[in-house]
């Protein structure tokens, strides 16, 4: 029996809320709202999308970067060593506005009260980036109270509430440049409900100038079977490698090879035809 293998047109992980769009919108020196969204729809809904405060302009997180400004660099004072050794530089974007960065905020000003229960939890599922993440806030004696945080293991701590029709700011930090992933989780009830409602996993970018974004995928077509053997063209960028990943479930992937494109952006993949289904995306590498 011949196999069944579907192509997976994507170029990271899944589910969709962590693709991140081939020409995203770039904030930066703005007021950006991270705002939680819920439907009472059936299934109930929650989401988070990105909104500009001053141009009033929203996106889907896969189609934006938030960007963290060389401006952002401070070093680390004795007796913070939860980020880091002392001396050590640190980008922050601060909870108090400073023109030269970018100003995070999460919201949840759009939520029509009496609908979900008073508060929303903001959970950290994973960060991907080149460096440790942090979230957090200072008390009245100017202590850092710890909200997420990726260099220790993320766990049930990893996590912020936040009231119904609020607004509220943070302090967040990278070690290093590059670009972060911060992958996010947002659950609540509906009013008298006694089952939680969940959202995908989100990721939302943050690029610590220098970063770069990642090469957009592969497309797969024209697929056929010959002699054994899956065979499918691959048009990308000319001279890139591709990984080829494959997938029984679309969530575990195994890399099965690399490819890379001539200098017309073109390829052929061939993998061996076995029973049973497969699911194929590529991956582009640096």
């Amino acid at each position: 029996m011949k196999s069944l293998l579907v192509l997976a047109l994507i170029g990271t992980v899944t589910p969709t809320h962590s693709r991140l769009a081939a020409d995203p919108v770039v904030f930066r020196q703005s007021h950006v709202d991270i705002r939680i969204t819920a439907e009472a729809s059936t299934p109930p809904h929650l989401d988070i999308v990105l909104g500009n405060e001053e141009t009033g302009v929203e996106v889907a997180p896969a189609d934006a970067v938030v960007e963290v400004a060389d401006a952002a660099r401070v070093q680390i004072p004795e007796g913070f060593d939860v980020f880091g050794p002392a001396g050590t530089d640190l980008w922050v974007l601060p909870q108090t506005q400073d023109p030269q960065l970018t100003f995070p905020g999460i919201s949840t000003e759009g939520i029509a009260p009496g609908v979900f229960e008073p508060r929303f939890r903001l959970a950290l599922v994973r960060v991907e980036g080149p460096g440790d993440f942090f979230l957090w806030q200072f008390d009245a004696s100017n202590n850092p109270v710890i909200r997420m945080n990726s260099r220790d293991e993320i766990g049930p701590d990893d996590v912020i509430e936040t009231a119904t029709g609020g607004h509220e700011h943070f302090n967040w930090g990278f070690t290093t440049p590059g670009l972060y992933n911060v992958v996010v989780r947002v659950t609540n009830r509906l009013v008298g409900g006694s089952e939680d409602i969940v959202s995908d996993n989100i990721g939302i970018r943050f690029g610590v100038v220098p970063y770069a974004l990642p090469p957009a995928p592969a497309q797969l077509s024209g697929p056929q079977w010959s002699e054994g053997q899956f065979i499918c063209k691959i048009v990308g960028e000319p001279g890139r490698t591709y990984a080829v990943e494959t997938s029984g479930d679309l969530h575990e992937w195994t890399r099965s090879s690399e490819i890379t494109t001539d200098t017309n952006g073109k390829a052929q993949l061939s993998i061996p035809a076995t029973t049973g289904h497969l699911f194929i995306r590529t991956r582009g590498l640096r």
